[in-house]
């Protein structure tokens, strides 16, 4: 259900001029596409491709809004503008980058919708990063090894945290959502992606 509110009907049209992604390649310690590439190379070479297929100038970019689910090692310290920083770009573009788990990406592109629609800004850079070779998907359970639990006994007494595959299999129960519905739903035809970026330093083989 939308909602009205003043905001939305005086907020400005927000379009999206481009976009642009990293291949999809194999992950493997030794023969893994991306093996030696740092996570903010990747990031960087689809900030070179979107400023080259859109023809903007980098100064003419206001901000960067960056999601990422796992900030730790290689992708701490703000990546989105770690990467920006090293393609060589001007520092004086601010950048964030959120967690909002596997809707990152997603939340990040809304952010930089609002900042437009607002007015607060007329260019925002918006996407995700991943590298799940570099920095896997089970890190957060070591660096709450080393720092402590991010749910304590007094947050799980409230609620029960279960793994991703779990959690579908609950949700499907609970809105009888059948195998078939799902593949239908996983086939149907979507908006073909733009064209891959690689990484300076990337290897396929």
């Amino acid at each position: 259900m939308t909602r009205s509110s003043p905001f939305t009907r005086a907020g400005r049209e927000v379009l999206i001029a481009e976009a642009a992604r990293t291949p999809m390649g194999r992950a493997h310690p030794e023969r893994g596409w991306y093996r030696d590439t740092h996570p903010n190379a990747m990031l960087a070479a689809c900030y070179t491709e979107l400023l080259a297929r859109s023809g903007l100038a980098p100064g003419h970019v206001e901000d960067l809004v960056i999601g990422c689910t796992a900030p730790f090692g290689e992708q701490s310290r703000n990546i989105g503008r770690n990467a920006w920083l090293q393609a060589g770009y001007p520092p004086e573009v601010p950048a964030v980058t959120l967690d909002r788990r596997c809707g990152s990406a997603q939340t990040a592109v809304a952010v930089a919708a609002g900042l437009v629609a607002s007015g607060t800004h007329d260019v925002v850079i918006a996407g995700g990063v991943e590298h799940m070779g570099h920095v896997p998907i089970d890190s957060p359970v070591t660096i709450a090894g080393i720092y402590g639990d991010p749910w304590p006994a007094e947050l799980r007494d409230l609620y029960s945290f279960v793994p991703q595959g779990e959690s579908a299999e609950l949700i499907a129960d609970r809105w009888q959502i059948s195998r078939n519905e799902m593949d239908e739903f996983a086939c149907a035809p979507m908006p073909g992606p733009p064209p891959p970026c690689r990484p300076a330093g990337s290897r396929r083989k």
